[in-house]
């Protein structure tokens, strides 16, 4: 199941000297592509994504992400549930590209994928689906299915994608993986990342300009298997310290119990609060400087309010106790 989350071209496609036909695919068939030699179960701390070129700002948390999106269209979140291919073992081979079609494929029901994203490879091969129990996967995702391949993901909106965030795994190989971040007029950024097999991480960012595409490739020599899972892509702004000095408005108590507040010299006109897989759970009409919104039927944790002045948007995170 998909949610849209509030804060929120094509690459040519590659020609494979090959095409392989969808098939479910073993876990020791990869293993023993690359030598079961070289596959560690290792684990420990994972190496700090940088930006090489610093054209992108890069987040440390999904938290931090959501926290530092501002005056945003939607988000939207990809999940990679709904799987409908036929396996035990945890994997699955795909077809070339996961996109939201009409006619479905071997791996999802038409329409499951969410639209406006290609999930794909750079060398026509077939993508591979890995549930959320295999390799130390937390979550579902996807990749590239032979390890020299390299993961592609194309936006094909119209609407600017410049905000992305991802699990990103790398199951079977340890050794540095590269993210290239691609826009219109080339090479935007490229984020480096090191990995221990079997460990995942978070990557998200926002580009200073619209992003068409993203390759990601282990660079180990026999190559690596790079999967993405818990999906996010739209456009934000990168809330800076002035914009948070800016809003004149103060809300309270936060931690939350029951009752949260807010005071404004602006009316405040709305009030909405989205739990963080965009999931709008409460909303206030206000129109009032002074104005308050029951919070105390919503589960313990972290919160995003949506406040309105003026058709103006302000988010703010919140914690309900």
């Amino acid at each position: 199941m998909k949610k849209k989350l509030l804060y929120a071209l094509i690459l040519t496609n590659f020609v494979g000297s090959f095409a392989q036909t969808p098939q479910t695919i073993s876990a020791s068939a990869y293993i023993q592509e690359i030598g079961s030699d070289e596959v560690t179960t290792s684990q420990g701390l994972l190496s700090t994504a940088v930006s090489q070129q610093e054209n992108v700002t890069v987040f440390a948390s999904l938290e931090e992400f959501l926290d530092n999106c501002a005056d945003s269209e939607f988000l939207t979140f990809e999940d990679f549930a709904g799987n409908q291919a036929e396996t035990s073992i945890g994997l699955a081979g795909c077809d070339v590209s996961l996109l939201n079609s009409l006619d479905g494929g071997s791996c999802f029901p038409a329409g499951e994928i969410q639209e406006n994203v290609d999930f794909t490879n750079d060398q026509n091969g077939q993508m591979l689906y890995v549930d959320g129990t295999t390799f130390g996967q937390v979550n579902p995702g996807v990749g590239a299915d032979i390890l020299q391949h390299a993961t592609v993901i194309n936006f094909t909106s119209e609407t600017a994608v410049t905000s992305v965030a991802f699990n990103l795994s790398a199951p079977l190989v340890e050794g540095p993986t590269e993210i290239s971040i691609l826009g219109e007029n080339g090479i935007i950024d490229t984020i480096s990342i090191g990995f221990l097999a079997q460990a995942f991480t978070f990557i998200g960012f926002i580009a200073d300009e619209p992003v068409t595409s993203i390759i990601m490739e282990n660079t180990q020599g026999s190559g690596g298997l790079e999967v993405v899972s818990q999906f996010y892509f739209g456009s934000c702004e990168v809330l800076s310290v002035s914009d948070i000095n800016s809003i004149d408005l103060s809300i309270y108590p936060n931690p939350a119990q029951d009752i949260l507040r807010i005071e404004s010299k602006q009316m405040v006109e709305t009030i909405s609060i989205f739990n963080l897989l965009g999931q709008r759970v409460a909303v206030q009409t206000a129109n009032s400087f002074n104005s308050s919104i029951d919070v105390q039927d919503l589960t313990s944790g972290a919160y995003i309010v949506e406040i309105v002045t003026n058709n103006q948007k302000s988010t703010y995170k919140l914690i309900k106790e």
